[in-house]
C-alpha cells in the first residue's frame, strides 16, 4: 500500500494488489467552505488521471462530521465529479442511512452510479468483483 496524501482532513492510499484507492476522511470539521474545496481539491491532485483507470475508488466518510448545509454541498459539488472522474467503480462508507441518503442524492444529481453503505466488507466485494 502506498500512501499518496495525509492531510488533517484526508489520508488517501493506494492499494495496487486490489486495485483500489483508499479516500479516507477524518472527524476534523471543516471551518469554511474554501477550505472544503482545497481539501478535496488536495484530494484530486493526489490521483493524477494517468493512475485512475483499472482501479476503484472507496470513499470512506464514516468519521466526517455531519454538514448538509447548502453552501457546503455546493462547495462539495464543485470538486466530487472530478475526484470521481476515470474511476472503475465507486463506493462510499458512511456511518447511517441519513448520510447515505445525502450521498446518494448528490451522486444522482451528478449521474453517478456508486454502491453506499456502512458495511466495508460488502463494499470491499462490490469493488473487486464488480
Amino acid at each position: 500500500m502506498t500512501e499518496r496524501l495525509r492531510s488533517q482532513f484526508f489520508t488517501v492510499v493506494l492499494d495496487e494488489s486490489q486495485k483500489l484507492v483508499r479516500v479516507i476522511r477524518s472527524s476534523v470539521v471543516f471551518d469554511t467552505v474554501p477550505t472544503v474545496i482545497k481539501a478535496w481539491r488536495e484530494v484530486d491532485t493526489a490521483l493524477p488521471s494517468s493512475m485512475r483507470k483499472g482501479l476503484s475508488l472507496m470513499v470512506d466518510l464514516r468519521q466526517a462530521p455531519s454538514r448538509n448545509d447548502p453552501e457546503f454541498e455546493r462547495a462539495i459539488r464543485t470538486v466530487l465529479p472530478e475526484i470521481r472522474k476515470g474511476f472503475r467503480m465507486i463506493g462510499v462508507l458512511v456511518r447511517s442511512a441519513v448520510g447515505g441518503l445525502q450521498v446518494s442524492r448528490m451522486g444522482r444529481a451528478d449521474g453517478v452510479i456508486e454502491l453506499i453503505s456502512s458495511n466495508e466488507p460488502e463494499m470491499l466485494k462490490y469493488l473487486q468483483t464488480g
